[in-house]
């Protein structure tokens, strides 16, 4: 399986933190992603984020976890980078206080949110009074 190899490139690459966001039981998921991380000296978390129903307390969860780690080079993948993308532009606008315009376009080459997620990023944003990024509702 590729991805299960695709660690020691990680850590090769100079990440020192890798932080997954696909439940353990999903298709995509590596069964042994914590053991392979670990042992390419890279710590791990795992927030296991429900695609159909993303919540606040997952990203509250992702921005602990963020920022347990200040100054490591931290890599954030899920299975297809919607999750990880959102997650990120969140981390960015709402916490490193970036612009949202700039923040967002990492998110649309990847996709662009719709459904549950566009709702999600919307209450996130609204919620802690940040602008939303004028591509976000073309």
């Amino acid at each position: 399986m590729r991805a299960r190899t695709q660690f020691d490139a990680i850590a090769q690459a100079g990440y020192q933190v890798v932080i997954s966001l696909v439940p353990p039981d999903s298709m995509g998921a590596v069964r042994d992603e914590a053991a392979l991380v670990v042992g390419q000296g890279m710590r791990y978390h795992n927030i296991p984020v429900n695609f159909a129903h993303p919540a606040a307390a997952d990203y509250a969860r992702f921005v602990e976890a963020m920022n347990q780690h200040p100054s490591e080079r931290v890599l954030v993948h899920c299975e297809l980078n919607m999750r990880a993308s959102s997650f990120v532009f969140l981390y960015r606008v709402l916490e490193l206080r970036e612009d949202p315009d700039r923040a967002f376009d990492a998110v649309l080459r990847v996709w662009r949110p719709s459904g549950q997620w566009h709702a999600f990023i919307a209450q996130m944003l609204s919620e802690r009074g940040a602008q939303r990024p004028l591509a976000f509702d073309l």
